[in-house]
C-alpha cells in the first residue's frame, strides 16, 4: 500500500521532498489507505506552523527549511517477511558442544590428577 499526500493540487508518494517557496502557505491533506488512521503532523524548522495539527487537513505556514510527518496508526503498511520452522537441534547445538567441552575437560583434570 503506498501512503500518499496531497499539496495544493498535487498528490505526493510518501516520503516525498518538496520544494516550496518561504513565507508561503500550502494546503495539506493526508490521504490514508484502508485500514490506516490519522493521528497528527508534526513539522520541524524554525517558524514553520500548522493551522491543525489535528487535522486530515491543514495549512502549513513554510517560513524555513523543515521537515512535515504524518503520524498514523492501523495495519497499513505491514512489514513483509517468511516464517520458517525452527530446528531444536540447531538451537541446542552449541550449548550441547559447551556442556560436552565442560566435561571433557573435568575428566580430563581428573585422570592428570590421578
Amino acid at each position: 500500500m503506498r501512503l500518499r499526500a496531497r499539496a495544493r493540487d498535487t498528490v505526493y508518494s510518501l516520503p516525498a521532498t518538496v520544494d516550496a517557496p518561504l513565507g508561503g502557505y500550502a494546503d495539506i491533506t493526508f490521504i490514508p489507505p484502508d485500514g490506516c488512521a490519522f493521528v497528527r503532523w508534526e513539522i520541524t524548522g524554525d517558524g514553520n506552523k500548522l493551522s491543525d495539527p489535528n487535522s486530515v487537513k491543514t495549512l502549513v505556514s513554510i517560513n524555513s527549511a523543515g521537515t512535515l510527518t504524518a503520524i498514523y496508526r492501523g495495519g497499513c503498511c505491514v512489514v513483509g517477511g517468511v516464517l520458517l520452522p525452527t530446528n531444536s537441534l540447531t538451537v541446542l547445538a552449541p550449548y550441547l558442544a559447551m556442556i560436552g567441552l565442560i566435561a571433557a575437560t573435568a575428566v580430563a583434570i581428573k585422570k592428570r590428577r590421578n
